[in-house]
């Protein structure tokens, strides 16, 4: 048997968070709760969440210089207690699509790996469509 590998995909981690959401509270999209008045609540999870990226510096470098993604709030999530380990100073930027990239740049760099650690809080919340069959 392989050993384990650590998810790296932050697409597949979400998309793993909304799979465990809905396991623990199967949606009940189509049956409304006629116990209450008005809509169903959309359910939420809150999750805490660490992602490390660790660098091999090239022996010799002159410049490291790395951009890593970063959890980004949207209408269905939102990230909090946002926390940055970094040996070098970063920043946030946007990259050309307007989504939220950490930035580290170092000159002469004397580490032969550099790690990079975030750490925050996501809450994730229930996404619910309707459909109309007349529209199909």
């Amino acid at each position: 048997m392989m050993p384990r590998q650590p998810v790296r995909s932050r697409a597949l981690l979400v998309a793993l968070l909304t799979i465990a959401l809905f396991h623990m509270n199967p949606p009940s999209i189509l049956a409304a709760d006629s116990s209450k008045d008005g809509p169903p609540q959309l359910r939420h999870a809150t999750f805490e969440l660490r992602d490390e990226v660790k660098i091999k510096v090239p022996e010799g470098a002159k410049r490291l210089r790395v951009w890593m993604a970063v959890p980004q709030d949207d209408p269905a999530q939102q990230v909090s207690q946002m926390r940055i380990e970094a040996p070098y100073p970063t920043r946030v930027e946007h990259d050309s699509e307007g989504s939220k990239v950490l930035y580290l740049e170092a000159s002469d760099p004397k580490e032969k790996e550099v790690s990079i650690v975030e750490t925050f809080v996501l809450t994730r919340s229930e996404v619910r469509h309707s459909v109309d069959p007349s529209q199909a």
